[in-house]
């Protein structure tokens, strides 16, 4: 079987969670990764910690985490209050940014 990642993304009560709960029965063999967990686990921070960072600290722990991602050897599905988006990667080829969920709400609603 392929190295699969699969990235679960959406705002707050978008359905991420059932459809992970869904997608934990189907695919057993898939690692389940909290994104904001894992970011947190980088920096050795609570979400509380996480939440009081500035970008470029943000940008560090997004840059190890798509790094985490690229070096894994095995499928994963991925969850979070993020989206990955490409504009922000162009000299990156395919790689994609994290942002997090207060980055997603200024874009919308500024």
């Amino acid at each position: 079987m392929k190295n699969i990642k699969v990235c679960i993304v959406g705002l707050s009560a978008s359905g991420k969670s059932t459809l992970l709960n869904s997608l934990k029965q189907k695919l057993p063999h898939f690692e389940i990764i909290d994104g904001s967990s894992k970011l947190c686990e980088f920096a050795n921070i609570s979400k509380d910690e996480l939440k009081k960072y500035n970008e470029h600290e943000k940008d560090k722990l997004r840059k190890q985490f798509l790094n985490y991602l690229d070096n894994l050897q095995h499928s994963a599905i991925v969850s979070g209050h993020y989206s990955f988006l490409k504009d922000k990667c162009k000299d990156e080829g395919n790689k994609f940014e994290i942002a997090m969920k207060e980055d997603i709400q200024s874009r919308v609603y500024n």
